[in-house]
């Protein structure tokens, strides 16, 4: 079944709010400032303030350059996976 334009901007929507609390919630656990996980990772503050509040949509080298600044994988990062993953340990959905 195909969604409606309504509830995919919804989802979408929702998936920024997450996605900004997870980047804060990270950022915040280092005690680093918007400016200085901008400036760790290369990236602009107003960007990083952006995505904290779910106003736009980081592209791909944002995320890796995000995730390398946080130390944590992009699955951690994007909400794919909570936590490391040991051997045999299989993938979360």
């Amino acid at each position: 079944m195909v969604k409606k334009n309504g509830a995919r901007e919804r989802d979408r929507a929702a998936a920024l709010a997450a996605f900004g609390q997870r980047l804060q919630q990270r950022r915040q656990a280092q005690a680093l400032s918007q400016q200085e996980l901008a400036e760790r990772c290369g990236l602009a503050v107003n960007n990083v303030q952006n995505w904290e509040q779910g106003r736009a949509e980081p592209r791909l080298l944002a995320l890796v350059a995000l995730a390398r600044g946080l130390g944590v994988s992009l699955d951690v990062l994007t909400g794919l996976r909570t936590g490391p993953r040991g051997p045999g340990r299989p993938r979360t959905q």
